[in-house]
């Protein structure tokens, strides 16, 4: 056994979210073939912002940008990327453009929004 040395290696992926309501729907049967389609606004919201997006960057939806406005302060010329429907760059790898008010930071973990008391 021959100890190989380690090889640090990055996955370079890009993301868009979106934010809005979805439906699901299972396609097919259950004996040949099956599937979960998801439908709705954010669908689109999140293909428009993830292909923004390069290797490493994380793009929102001017929807999204409106939604997490409310829960925190965001960094950067958000404001016009909302009123032309742009995305928004919200984080490059190593960097992050936006934070939680501090009421949002109990539930930070599963990435919900929390007033103290309870889940809003």
């Amino acid at each position: 056994f021959t100890k190989r040395p380690s090889v640090e290696s990055t996955l370079n992926v890009k993301c868009g979210l979106g934010v809005g309501h979805m439906a699901g729907v299972h396609v097919g049967d259950s004996t040949s073939r099956r599937e979960f389609l998801m439908l709705g606004d954010p669908i689109d919201q999140v293909a428009t912002a993830e292909a923004a997006a390069r290797h490493g960057e994380v793009f929102a939806s001017p929807e999204a940008i409106s939604y997490l406005t409310k829960m925190g302060t965001l960094d950067g010329d958000w404001e016009c990327n909302v009123k032309h429907g742009r995305p928004t760059l919200l984080a490059v790898r190593g960097e992050r453009f936006f934070d939680l008010r501090e009421e949002h930071t109990l539930c930070r973990d599963v990435g919900l929004p929390f007033d103290g008391e309870k889940i809003l």
